[in-house]
Formats: C-alpha cells, structure tokens, sequence
C-alpha cells in the first residue's frame, strides 16, 4: 500500500526515500550474519538479499531499473529465503 501512495505521489523517488530511511539497519545486521551461514548455497541465497538492499541503498532516478521493481525483487527473494529456512 505504502509503495502504491509513494508512486502516486512522485514516482519512485518518494518511494526510495521512504524505504532508504529503514535500510540500514537491515544491513548492519544482515550483512555480518549472511557471512556466517556456513552452508554455502543457503549464504548464497542471502547474498541476494544483501545485494538487493544495497541496489536499493544506491538507487537514483537515473538508475536503469524502477525503484519499485528492485523493491520487488528484494521482497520476493526475503520471501523465498524466509519461506525455505525460516519456517
């Protein structure tokens, strides 16, 4: 819903404001336990979810993706990995 309003309201750069603000505290406590997952595949899978975030970190309207899409992609690969280790 949130994303929705934000893009009414300016597009994606009201969206990745909105979302920037929450995303370091995603990473400083997801970056550091991504790396000591020992599993391989499964530290993999999180790496995806840290590169996600900082794709998101360095957005800028001249970025080549929407700020929506790459928030979309971050959702749906949090998701995957909630979804298969977490349950």
């Amino acid at each position: 819903m949130e994303r929705g309003i934000a893009q009414a309201n300016g597009g994606g750069g009201a969206l990745a404001t909105a979302v920037k603000g929450q995303l370091g505290g995603v990473m400083m406590w997801f970056t550091p336990n991504q790396q000591q997952i020992p599993d391989p595949q499964i530290r993999s899978e999180a790496g995806r979810i840290v590169a996600d975030a900082l794709a998101m970190q360095t957005w800028t309207k001249s970025s080549e993706r929407s700020f929506g899409s790459t928030l979309d992609t971050f959702n749906a690969d949090s998701a995957t990995f909630v979804g298969r280790h977490c349950a």
